[in-house]
């Protein structure tokens, strides 16, 4: 299931050379620990995921306030280049962050009861050098909302004039802890057109407090450098389970892959592995395979693709499958009531071809007497991916041997 939207605040920031101050460093980092105080001294209710109007300009201002002490700290940094660690340090002791863990101390257990510190408390700063570009260094700033975290994303250039800033990346103003760029965030520099040196592939999780299921975002940026304005030139949404796999962003030489879990059609296996790699083809993002790592998983995400997505998984000999994608949509059942519920039955490999399998459906649907069927959908496994080759009533016969998939019950 596609969830809407979650749109990004990015920061215009034109790449100019930094000056330094007399004490611009130590005013900014004090001002941030004064908005900070603000924040860690405010009563919130418990598990509330709208954030209180009053707390939101402080926020904000926050945010900013953080941004606005890197950017003193690089401008008056030595000519040559510095070092991550170094101005990690540096920014680490002036906004008194990166503390130990503090011991767990559980909140009220009446809800009604207000709480002190859900916002801007565990403030870390994360400095490092880019893989494969010396020249660049990214500055990672994450902070506490309630039920989760925010984070902001910074990238400098060194150049002769000295450190130049490219990427400003944060969340807007926040007016629910969903719209917070937390529960993971990870990014990677993916390949571009020469003239713009790199892209930023940017990918975060969406806090929620009552709920193992969010919504992910990916976000590719051109970054500001050449007289150009930082620029976010495409953007994708998706569903996920925030289960106890932690996602992984890593680069491909023409992209880039996220893995994480989402949430089976079939309650019973209840999470999957999901991938998701792209390419990117004139600044946007475009899937390709593979998009699974198994038979019936590949069953399942093409089941909660929309058929834009799925019709590149599938066999373009079968028309008929388009509407058996419709069918399992859920944005074209607004009510939900129309869409059959699915248990996964065998995954069987099929004595016809040693590369085909058969993954069962066991369909249940109707609002007052339950009707029940089965489907069979036949796959074909390629050297990288999997094709959707038909879904029908009836089974194959030479798919008869042993399942091959009996994923732990929940």
């Amino acid at each position: 299931m596609r969830l809407p939207i979650l749109l990004a605040l990015l920061i215009p920031s034109t790449a100019i050379a930094q000056s330094c101050a007399p004490g611009s460093l130590g005013e900014a980092a004090a001002r941030a620990l004064g908005i900070q105080r603000k924040l860690l001294a405010t009563s919130t209710e418990q598990m509330e995921t709208d954030v209180p109007p009053a707390l939101q300009p402080n926020l904000e201002t926050f945010k900013q306030s953080l941004i606005d002490t890197v950017q003193a700290e690089l401008g008056c940094a030595e000519t040559a280049p510095a070092n991550a660690e170094q101005v990690q340090s540096v920014l680490i002791r002036l906004l008194q962050a990166n503390k130990p863990e503090k011991p767990f101390t559980p909140d009220p257990p009446d809800f009604n009861t207000p709480v002190t510190g859900d916002y801007g408390d565990d403030l870390k700063v994360d400095v490092k050098a880019v893989p494969k570009h010396p020249d660049l260094m990214s500055i990672q700033i994450t902070y506490d909302i309630e039920c989760g975290e925010d984070n902001i994303l910074l990238l400098y250039r060194h150049t002769p004039s000295g450190w130049e800033r490219e990427l400003v990346y944060k969340s807007p103003i926040l007016k629910n802890v969903g719209e917070a760029f937390g529960d993971f965030f990870q990014f990677s520099l993916v390949p571009s057109d020469p003239r713009q040196q790199y892209l930023v592939a940017a990918a975060h999780g969406a806090p929620w407090c009552s709920s193992r299921m969010s919504e992910f975002s990916v976000d590719l940026l051109s970054p500001s450098a050449g007289g150009r304005q930082q620029a976010r030139l495409d953007h994708v949404n998706y569903a996920y389970s925030r289960g106890d796999a932690t996602p992984r962003l890593k680069p491909e030489p023409d992209g880039f892959e996220l893995r994480l879990n989402l949430s089976s059609r079939d309650i019973n296996f209840f999470e999957y592995t999901g991938i998701f790699r792209y390419i990117t083809t004139d600044g946007k993002l475009q899937r390709i395979q593979p998009i699974a790592n198994n038979a019936r998983a590949f069953v399942d995400e093409w089941l909660d693709s929309p058929w834009k997505e799925a019709s590149q998984w599938t066999d373009a000999s079968t028309p008929q499958l388009k509407a058996a994608s419709n069918r399992f949509d859920f944005s074209l059942h607004p009510d939900y009531e129309n869409v059959p519920e699915i248990e996964f039955g065998p995954t069987r490999a099929c004595t016809s071809d040693p590369h085909l399998f058969q993954v069962q459906l066991n369909l249940s649907e109707g609002t007052k007497e339950e009707k029940h069927s089965n489907l069979y959908a036949q796959v074909r496994q390629n050297p990288n991916s999997f094709t959707m080759l038909s879904i029908t009533p009836q089974p194959d016969p030479t798919c008869n041997g042993p399942d091959l998939m009996k994923p732990a019950k929940r």
